[in-house]
């Protein structure tokens, strides 16, 4: 699946990754997700398979390295 998302461009890394998931999941389940899952009961999208394929999808092909996504 990581594959075929890291062959979508974006402008750097940032807009990649946006283009990334808005492929990938819905504004209805994106409204249920934060990064860490912290605040009005949210799912933690850091610690879900799809973080792993996003992150692996934009670091393929870049320069740039997990610390910096």
């Amino acid at each position: 699946m990581g594959v075929i998302f890291s062959k979508l461009g974006g402008r750097d890394i940032s807009n990649r990754t946006n283009i990334i998931l808005k492929r990938l999941i819905s504004n209805n389940l994106a409204v249920s997700f934060n990064y860490l899952g912290t605040r009005q009961e949210k799912k933690a999208f850091k610690t879900s398979f799809l973080n792993k394929v996003v992150i692996r999808a934009v670091l393929s092909g870049t320069n740039a390295t997990k610390k910096v996504v």
